[in-house]
């Protein structure tokens, strides 16, 4: 499952001069940089755009944004904090009232220069790709719940967007939208991967086309002697654990048994190939 990063810094914010914070340039000695300041005691709110949806946006699960601030002044007390988003179609005007995604309230670690981050869910259901996604970040410092006396500093913003895999089908049955992995098994099967194009050979046998009984189910840890459907001799191939077991390790007893060499453990997977009669 793939996830897109995008990080904000808070000089991408745009701030209205009615409830913005306040960008400000800090110098050290080595480096400058720009951040946000929250005061204590007021309703303040910076807004982020920029990312437009990706194609393969996964409408099922949310998208994770990460907020970190630094306590700018020493003390303790609890911080009272929402983001608000919106996706806007384009072209559209950008005057729609933002989502609240919902206020936490949460303790400041009480060391000045301390950061912490603060996780919001943002629901993806009614979202389409390509679509515009404006966010903020809010303080509510004038909430009854907002008891720390200081200021915070915006540092960054953080989205992780989770993204559609390939769909897997087995003809006409979807079998996941969520791909972790493909293995491909079997004496004929080759896949090869260019640029992230995957090629799957499959080639035919002389007897006619290879079928595969999977006997996992009479896997007991003690046998090593396995029914099978009714095959042609000479056309039965095992794969144990995905690699094809040496012919002189595998006999064939009538039409309808495979014996191996080894006893599989329990834990393996073991595959035989065979042509009907």
């Amino acid at each position: 499952m793939a996830v897109e990063i995008y990080v904000f810094h808070p000089g991408a914010g745009v701030n209205r001069p009615s409830d913005g914070p306040l960008r400000a340039q800090v110098d050290t000695s080595n480096v400058a940089y720009i951040h946000q300041l929250y005061p204590e005691g007021f309703d303040k709110q910076s807004f982020f755009q920029g990312v437009v949806l990706p194609p393969k946006l996964d409408i099922t699960t949310n998208i994770t944004a990460k907020v970190t601030f630094r306590q700018e002044t020493a003390g303790s007390g609890n911080v009272r904090l929402d983001l608000a988003y919106r996706a806007f179609p384009p072209p559209a005007v950008r005057d729609a009232a933002l989502t609240n995604v919902g206020a936490v309230v949460l303790a400041v670690p009480g060391t000045l220069g301390q950061e912490f981050t603060q996780t919001f869910s943002i629901p993806t259901g009614s979202m389409v790709p390509d679509q515009e996604l404006f966010l903020s970040v809010l303080r509510l410092g004038s909430h009854v719940t907002d008891t720390y006396v200081g200021d915070l500093a915006l540092l960054r913003l953080e989205l992780n967007i989770t993204l559609n895999d390939i769909e897997v089908f087995d003809e006409a049955t979807s079998l996941t939208k969520k791909l972790d992995s493909i293995k491909f098994v079997g004496p004929n099967v080759t896949a090869s991967n260019l640029g992230g194009a995957v090629t799957v050979t499959v080639t035919g046998s002389s007897g006619g086309g290879h079928l595969v009984a999977d006997v996992k189910a009479q896997i007991n840890g003690s046998v090593n002697t396995f029914n099978v459907p009714n095959f042609q001799p000479g056309t039965v191939f095992v794969f144990r654990n995905g690699v094809q077991e040496k012919p002189s390790t595998v006999t064939e007893i009538g039409i309808n048994q495979v014996q191996l060499s080894v006893i599989p453990a329990i834990t393996e997977e073991v595959y035989v190939w065979y042509v009907p009669p």
